[in-house]
């Protein structure tokens, strides 16, 4: 069932009008001592970004298409019970389950692509019915065609052919989901994927904050889950305004120290790409020298990497904060990511504006 209320998508991805609106002006909100505190960690050669994640994702999409079920079987255990991540702190295990669950270059793919992608993972489900992992990546799989049937646009773009395939897929992701929910071995993205389907479904509040609350007990450091359910709180969704930054602010106290500084700024990172990137900080009760301190403490407890600078440029650029985007463009140095910008005059457009 689509939210009612606004009848508008979840997400929002950044659209060519989101940044060509951006008229800076010249006399910016600045964060006093931002310069010096990007400056005192230095520079590193980490080109981890858009490709790098590709990459991993297109090796399981390889392995997936291949019929090499085992290989991915050890893969998905190894990520869940070793937690292991990224350089700058993402979780491979996010990321190896997206390679799963869609087919490369998703936004562009063909329908006969997705089905192809899709039968892939069911030909897993067949051969090993008591994995836990294929009936994951299963779900993933339905949940993305899902939203792949809808569209991200507001309720009144969506057919009605659309919306019956949509309501259909989430469906069948929720049952291959609910049939290894008692199983001790799932891990946490099994949650994450879990929280789509109930945004997608309307799931009550009670209902959702139940699965919340059980997704942070088994693993309280998988960031998705906070920003899943801060994209569930907003006011197109389920959510009163202000209420997700409330959440925001008060996830990040519970988890406390720089790992709670993380958190803060992965949430308002994810919940900005629903904005256009001049309505931001205009529209919601952030605090950009919270974010800001979120991106030094993360590259604090798990390096640098150009994804997370390309970030940081982009949301500096919306808080209008030259000094901070002057001290971040030399890390950059031009390696502009292409899931942040999405062409390179937008990079370039915000470089020239801050003088770069």
């Amino acid at each position: 069932m689509l939210n009612q209320r606004s009848g508008v998508a979840g997400w929002t991805r950044w659209s060519a009008a989101a940044f060509c609106c951006v008229g800076f002006a010249a006399g910016c909100t600045q964060t006093r001592d931002a310069s010096l505190a990007l400056g005192r960690i230095g520079s590193s050669d980490s080109a981890l970004g858009h490709r790098e994640y590709e990459a991993f994702r297109a090796q399981a999409r390889h392995q997936l298409l291949s019929g090499e079920f085992a290989e991915l079987e050890k893969t998905a255990a190894t990520l869940a019970q070793r937690k292991e991540r990224f350089p700058g702190g993402d979780w491979k295990l996010y990321r190896f389950f997206q390679g799963l669950g869609r087919p490369e270059h998703a936004d562009d793919a063909t329908d006969a692509t997705w089905q192809y992608q899709l039968r892939a993972v069911q030909n897993w489900v067949k051969a090993s019915p008591q994995s836990t992992a294929a009936h994951i990546a299963l779900g993933q799989a339905f949940v993305d065609y899902a939203w792949k049937a809808r569209g991200n646009g507001f309720s009144n773009t969506v057919t009605e052919d659309g919306r019956n395939a949509f309501n259909d897929r989430l469906a069948e992701a929720r049952r291959m989901l609910t049939e290894v929910r008692s199983r001790s071995d799932k891990g946490p993205h099994w949650y994450s994927v879990m929280q789509t389907v109930a945004l997608g479904e309307a799931w009550e509040r009670d209902d959702y904050d139940s699965l919340f609350a059980e997704a942070v007990r088994v693993e309280p450091l998988y960031d998705h889950f906070y920003s899943e359910k801060a994209r569930y709180l907003l006011p197109r969704w389920y959510g009163e305004d202000g209420e997700w930054e409330r959440f925001a602010d008060e996830s990040a106290m519970k988890i406390g120290g720089k790992e709670g500084s993380a958190l803060y700024a992965h949430i308002a990172w994810e919940m900005s790409r629903a904005f256009l990137v001049n309505d931001f900080f205009k529209q919601n009760r952030v605090s950009w020298p919270r974010i800001l301190q979120g991106y030094l403490d993360r590259e604090a407890l798990y390096g640098e990497t150009v994804r997370h600078m390309n970030e940081l440029c982009l949301l500096a650029g919306g808080a209008r904060d030259k000094s901070t985007m002057r001290a971040v463009l030399p890390r950059v140095a031009g390696r502009w990511d292409e899931d942040v910008w999405k062409e390179k005059k937008y990079f370039d457009g915000f470089r020239e504006w801050a003088g770069n």
